[in-house]
């Protein structure tokens, strides 16, 4: 895997599923993936392809897909808790093995994401993007829960950061 050019900048994101999913389930998307259409191509330039990206990440955390996150998360990605805690990649690696051979990874991602009910917004500026997930009672300018910032080279999306909020933790 290529290092991306010193655009580790702030380093999906890994939305601890606010702790007590802690370091992995980080994708507080409000958007899971859909099995019955045809998938947007993550590999695009566009925000269709930067929220595939998401969801695929969030379906390989809840299931255990370590070969999608290793391409995923570039080497120093940082997950940065609400708490102020680091995970870093090798976490969020450990953490998704657990899910490996069981449902229980996804069966919590979507118990979360039914008792959160989530918006997103999505901003790209050149090679980043930032998707910022927040809750929909509060609204994208009072209520971020998480953003999680993409990097994108050699043909897609790579993660790099995301930071978490206590907004909505329950």
């Amino acid at each position: 895997m290529n290092h991306i050019p010193s655009k580790s900048l702030l380093s999906r994101r890994a939305s601890t599923l606010l702790t007590s999913l802690a370091i992995g389930l980080t994708s507080v998307a409000g958007h899971a993936a859909d099995t019955t259409h045809a998938k947007p191509d993550e590999t695009a330039h566009t925000e269709a392809a930067v929220l595939a990206t998401e969801d695929h990440w969030e379906q390989a955390e809840g299931t255990g897909d370590l070969m999608y996150l290793e391409q995923l998360l570039i080497p120093e990605y940082r997950s940065v808790g609400f708490n102020g805690n680091v995970h870093a990649k090798a976490d969020i690696l450990a953490h998704a093995t657990k899910n490996r051979d069981s449902d229980k990874g996804m069966k919590e991602i979507k118990a979360y994401l039914k008792a959160h009910p989530t918006g997103h917004t999505v901003v790209i500026s050149g090679d980043v993007a930032i998707v910022s997930f927040y809750d929909q009672t509060l609204g994208p300018q009072k209520g971020v829960r998480s953003s999680d910032v993409f990097v994108y080279y050699n043909g897609g999306w790579h993660a790099a950061y995301s930071q978490h909020t206590e907004v909505g933790k329950s």
